[in-house]
């Protein structure tokens, strides 16, 4: 386990949150010998960072960062929803499944079962942060495309309809849509730039 993670399970514990320190080992071990796109770094960063990211910001609901911490588990196919009910608890479980897009999902289906707790819509909103801050290093052109695109569909609005109905996270939710849309303008200008080439 990396220094990040053990300052986090230190963090954690020290907030009293047993569970989502537990979350962090599962999380590392879920994760184990996966890396992200820039096939280097460990996955398990990734759910930490966001969980970290959260923390700075104020969340201090342990379900919300226990779910952040498991967020892509079941997604790359690293447990099962069934597992973290058990391993955890249904609470747990329910909100990791709103933020697992299933293989054959659309987008819509998708990002509507997001917008059905804000705690999902807030952990989207992070994860979406820690990726963009990433995507222009490591994604091909069309991937950038695909992903500036599905954030201006889908990320922003959930973000600003969240806002007008959860006027507790409004300030969280403007510094998550503000970094996104000051990463996107520049990945927009750089696909204005390879375009022309």
């Amino acid at each position: 386990m990396n220094k990040e993670a053990l300052f986090i399970v230190g963090r954690l514990n020290g907030l009293g949150f047993r569970l989502a320190a537990k979350a962090v080992y599962y999380s590392v071990d879920a994760h184990f010998g996966e890396k992200r796109d820039d096939k280097t770094t460990d996955y398990s960063e990734h759910p930490i960072r966001v969980c970290r990211m959260l923390l700075n910001l104020g969340v201090r609901d342990e379900t919300t960062l226990t779910a952040a911490l498991l967020h892509d588990a079941v997604e790359n196919k690293r447990t099962t929803l069934d597992k973290i009910k058990v391993d955890f608890n249904e609470e747990l479980a329910n909100l990791v499944d709103k933020l697992t897009k299933r293989d054959d999902e659309d987008e819509e289906s998708y990002y509507w079962r997001v917008r059905q707790d804000i705690r999902s819509i807030i952990i989207k909103a992070v994860d979406r942060v820690c990726n963009v801050d990433d995507m222009v290093y490591v994604f091909s052109l069309d991937r950038l495309r695909r992903y500036v695109k599905n954030t201006e569909e889908y990320i922003l609005p959930a973000m600003k309809e969240a806002r007008r109905t959860y006027v507790q996270y409004s300030d969280l939710l403007i510094i998550c849509r503000d970094y996104i849309k000051g990463i996107l303008k520049g990945a927009k200008r750089i696909l204005e730039l390879m375009d022309k080439k």
